[in-house]
């Protein structure tokens, strides 16, 4: 395995890339610490990058999405509370434009699954808060509830289920099962910073290392599983080694 440098726009070195998605040929970097542009994209497999241009003023732009022909950025406020936080591109981020009613809620992650996409907030209201949208995400919904901890970091549509990870210990993992409407809290003892689904498992990474589960079902009580993800949905299989190993992304 090889890595060879690319040429990028003058700028982007000193840029820190927070978001990153390849979809519909395209790859898509979303970044906060820019000066005069604050995305990069490529249509060749990441050889070269040009400038993409999101919103600037005191918004840190964290994560980025993909489905069925529409993109969706999101943000971090940091300060200003009434800068848009969640924009939509219909051509492969050339352009970028505000949802309409626009939302100014902090924003770190959206993700799309079967006509539905789901936007959660870090660190924001009661209980947790996300937005939703079923028009392609020209409009979204408030959704409350997602976590009780607030702090939500990532969300995946994992085939029929929605599962959200949170970055606090006690309820670190919610789901949906009925398109993003309502959620339950799965009790376990660690904290979760990402999660990624694909050929019917589902990888979860945090503190306490790289949980793994074919099953997302939750045990026979409302709200428990009896340990955490695995292979049948009770059983901890740690594949970083030990409890204490922290890793914070997967895709």
């Amino acid at each position: 395995l090889t890595w060879t440098e690319v040429t990028t726009p003058v700028g982007a070195s000193g840029m820190q890339f927070f978001g990153i998605e390849y979809a519909n040929n395209t790859l898509v970097l979303v970044s906060g610490s820019g000066e005069s542009f604050n995305g990069l994209r490529s249509t060749d497999r990441g050889a070269s990058f040009s400038e993409m241009q999101l919103p600037s003023g005191t918004r840190e732009w964290f994560g980025v999405g993909y489905g069925d022909g529409v993109w969706i950025a999101t943000a971090y406020q940091g300060g200003n509370e009434t800068q848009s936080t969640l924009m939509r591109s219909t051509d492969n981020g050339v352009t970028w434009t505000p949802v309409t009613p626009e939302i100014n809620t902090s924003l770190i992650d959206a993700s799309y699954g079967d006509g539905v996409w789901i936007a959660v907030a870090w660190e924001e209201g009661d209980g947790g808060e996300a937005f939703r949208s079923v028009d392609g995400g020209e409009t979204w919904d408030y959704v409350s509830g997602v976590n009780a901890n607030g702090l939500i970091y990532r969300e995946e549509y994992a085939d029929g289920v929605w599962l959200a990870a949170s970055g606090s210990e006690g309820v670190s993992i919610s789901r949906s099962v009925d398109d993003g409407l309502t959620w339950q809290g799965v009790q376990t003892d660690g904290s979760f910073t990402d999660i990624a689904y694909g050929n019917g498992t589902t990888i979860m990474v945090g503190g306490l290392g790289i949980w793994r589960s074919a099953s997302v079902t939750l045990a026979t009580q409302p709200g428990v599983l009896d340990t955490s993800f695995s292979t049948d949905g009770h059983v901890i299989r740690d594949f970083a080694g030990n409890f204490s190993d922290w890793v914070s992304s997967v895709s």
